[in-house]
C-alpha cells in the first residue's frame, strides 16, 4: 500500500518522539547543550505524538509530562529584560551552565515562527493544569518575540536571515493585531517574489539555510488568514519545491553547496523533510537535524512531488545561473550543473569563490543512501575526517557521468594534499586507480598521485594524495552501460578502465623550476572526449567537450514553472 505524505509524517513524528524519550538528561535537566533549539524540536515531536494520539495511552501522559518540562525549561532561557539589548532572545550554546548563558541573535529566528504554528496546532481548549501552564507560558515568549522586534529589518540581502524576518512580520502582525508590520510584511514577501523570480536564490545548495527557508514560510502559510498573503506565500513555496527538485535524488541534495555542515557530506542526511514529502527511500534511522520536519503538514504541490520522485528513475541534466546579489555582483555569475540517472547523480559549481566559513562543497557523484564520491585540495579549517574545507586552488569539467578536475597547488601549501571521499562498496585499487560498485552505480576513479593513505571512516571512506600538482577523473556507469563494456565485477570494471586511462600531463618550469601546466585528456566511456588545461599560474587555460568549450548561454537562472 502506497503511503500520503499524512502517513510519513505521522510515521516520522513517532519515530522522533520515541528518540526523544530516549535521550538521557544532562545535569542541568536539558538533553542537548550545544543548540538550544535541538531540545525544543525533540520536545515539541514528543509533545504532539502524543496529542496526535501516536503514543500508547500508559505512556502517553508520562510522555506528555516530560515534553512540557522540557519545553519549559527551553522557555525560561529566554531574555524577558525590555532593557537589554538582548531581549526576547534565547541563548544557542548551553554549556557549561544553561542559566548563564548569554542570549544569541539566531535561535528566535525560526524557533519564532515554529512557537506560533505549534501553538495553534496543539493548544485545545479542554486542557490540564500543566497545559495551561505551557500555553500560558508560550503565550508570554511569542508577545516577548513580538515586542522585541528582531524580526524588523529592511529586506536587503534575501537570504534565509531575510526569509525568517518576512515570515516573523507576516505571523506577528496578524496574531497581535498590528496592521503596519502586517503590510510592511506583506510587501516585502512581494519584494522577494519578484527578486528570486528574477534572479533565483543565491544561498546554492546549502542545507540548513535552504531548509530555513522551508520551514519558516511554511509557518506563515499555515498561519495565514488573509487570502493575497496566503497566495503569495504558496508562491515562494512553490518556488522553494521546485529549487528541492532540481537538485533532488533519492533523498540527497546534488551538486554544490555554499554551505555544509557535518551531517551533509560525505553521507547526506538532512533528508527528514525529502523522506515525508517525497518518501523514495527508506524511513531515515537517525535525526541528525530534526527541525520541524513531523511537524509540518503542507504537502508540496502534487507535480513537483512526482518530479522529485521521477528524479531517481530517470536520465535528467540541468545547467543553471546563480547570479550574486549586492555587493558581490561583480564577482560575476556562477554555473551549476546536474545530471541525473537511475544509477546515480553527478553535480557541481564550474567556477569557486570564498563562501560563508569556507564550509563548501564544489561537486560530487552521489550514490544510493546518499553517499558521495569527490575529491578536494584541503583549504582554511580543514582537518582529516571533516571533508568540507577546500582551498581556492582547481578548475573542474563537468559532463554526464564525468568529473575531471586539476588542482595546481603552490609550492608552499600549508596542506600539500589531495583529500577524497569514497562511499563504502566493492573497491579494487590499482596504481593510480580505484573501480568500486556501490549499489547499481559502478565507479571509476584515475588519479594522477599515488594514494598515500585510505582510512576507514563511520560509513565512508577518506583516501589522500602527497604533492602539490593533482589530478582526477571519476566516471561513473549505471549497471547496462557497465555490461555493454563486459564488466560484471569490479576487477572486470578495473581492467576496462586501466585500457582507457586518461592522458594527465605535469609540466615542470624551465630548470625543473615550478609547475608550468598541468591538464588531463580523457575519452570517456560513455563518448566523450574531454580536456582540460591550467597554466603556469594555475588558471584555466583549456576546458573542452570534444573540442568545443562550454557552451554558458545554455545555463539558465532556475525559476519556479
Amino acid at each position: 500500500m502506497t503511503s500520503t505524505v499524512e502517513d510519513r509524517r505521522k510515521e516520522l513524528l513517532l519515530a522522533a518522539a520515541e528518540e526523544a524519550k530516549r535521550l538521557p538528561l544532562l545535569a542541568s535537566g536539558f538533553w542537548f547543550h550545544g543548540d538550544v533549539r535541538d531540545n525544543l524540536y525533540f520536545a515539541m515531536h514528543l509533545y504532539a505524538a502524543c496529542a496526535e494520539g501516536l503514543l500508547d495511552a500508559a505512556e502517553a501522559a508520562r510522555s506528555e509530562e516530560q515534553a512540557i518540562a522540557m519545553l519549559r525549561s527551553v522557555l525560561s532561557l529566554q531574555n524577558r529584560d525590555k532593557g537589554d539589548a538582548m531581549y526576547g532572545h534565547w541563548p544557542l550554546g548551553l554549556a557549561p551552565d544553561p542559566w548563564q548563558a548569554k542570549p544569541h541573535a539566531l535561535p528566535v529566528e525560526l524557533a519564532g515562527c515554529l512557537l506560533a504554528l505549534f501553538e495553534r496546532r496543539y493548544r485545545d481548549s479542554a486542557t490540564t493544569e500543566t497545559r495551561a501552564a505551557l500555553w500560558s507560558e508560550i503565550n508570554e515568549a511569542c508577545r516577548h518575540i513580538y515586542e522585541a522586534g528582531a524580526y524588523r529589518k529592511a529586506l536587503i540581502h534575501y537570504g534565509h536571515h531575510d526569509a525568517k524576518y518576512i515570515a516573523q512580520q507576516l505571523i506577528w502582525g496578524a496574531r497581535f493585531g498590528d496592521g503596519a508590520l502586517l503590510a510592511e510584511g506583506r510587501q516585502h514577501l512581494e519584494q522577494l517574489l519578484a527578486y528570486i523570480n528574477e534572479w533565483g536564490r543565491w544561498e546554492y545548495g546549502s542545507l540548513p539555510w535552504f531548509w530555513h527557508w522551508m520551514q519558516a514560510f511554511t509557518c506563515a502559510a499555515e498561519l495565514a488568514e488573509d487570502e493575497a498573503i496566503a497566495a503569495g506565500l504558496d508562491d515562494v513555496l512553490r518556488f522553494l519545491w521546485s529549487e528541492r527538485v532540481l537538485y533532488y535524488w533519492r533523498g540527497a541534495w546534488v551538486g554544490p553547496h555554499n554551505r555544509v555542515l557535518p551531517h551533509d557530506v560525505p553521507l547526506d542526511r538532512n533528508h527528514l523533510f525529502d523522506y515525508v514529502q517525497f518518501g523514495d527511500f527508506p524511513l531515515p534511522q537517525r535525526f541528525d537535524r530534526l527541525e520541524a520536519a513531523g511537524l509540518l503538514r503542507r504537502e508540496a504541490p502534487v507535480d513537483l512531488r512526482a518530479a522529485a520522485v521521477r528524479a531517481g528513475s530517470e536520465v535528467s541534466e540541468a545547467k543553471v545561473r546563480i547570479p550574486l546579489p549586492p555587493p558581490r555582483e561583480q564577482e560575476g555569475a556562477r554555473h551549476a550543473y546536474v545530471y541525473k540517472t537511475a544509477a546515480y547523480a553527478l553535480g557541481g559549481m564550474w567556477e569557486r569563490a570564498e563562501e560563508y566559513a569556507n564550509e563548501q562543497h564544489r561537486w560530487d557523484v552521489t550514490v544510493a543512501g546518499g553517499a558521495q564520491l569527490f575529491f578536494f585540495p584541503p583549504g582554511d579549517g580543514w582537518r582529516a575526517g571533516d571533508p568540507r574545507h577546500a582551498s581556492e586552488h582547481g578548475e573542474v569539467l563537468l559532463h554526464r557521468g564525468v568529473a575531471a578536475a586539476l588542482y595546481p597547488l603552490p609550492a608552499d601549501a600549508a596542506s600539500p594534499l589531495l583529500v577524497g571521499c569514497l562511499p563504502q562498496g566493492e573497491w579494487v585499487r590499482r596504481e593510480r586507480l580505484l573501480a568500486g560498485r556501490v549499489g547499481d552505480a559502478w565507479l571509476v576513479v584515475h588519479l594522477l598521485r599515488d594514494i598515500g593513505t585510505w582510512t576507514e571512516r563511520d560509513g565512508w571512506i577518506e583516501l589522500t594524495c602527497e604533492g602539490t600538482a593533482h589530478g582526477v577523473v571519476v566516471e561513473a556507469l549505471g549497471a547496462a552501460e557497465a555490461a555493454a563494456f563486459g564488466c560484471a565485477s569490479a576487477h572486470a570494471l578495473a581492467d576496462a578502465a586501466a585500457a582507457r586511462a586518461p592522458r594527465f600531463v605535469a609540466e615542470a618550469g624551465d630548470g625543473g623550476g615550478p609547475l608550468a601546466a598541468l591538464g588531463v585528456a580523457y575519452a570517456s566511456l560513455g563518448g566523450a572526449n574531454l580536456a582540460l588545461r591550467t597554466d603556469a599560474a594555475g588558471a584555466l587555460a583549456k576546458r573542452t567537450i570534444d573540442g568545443a568549450s562550454v557552451d554558458w548561454s545554455a545555463y539558465r537562472i532556475h525559476r519556479s514553472e
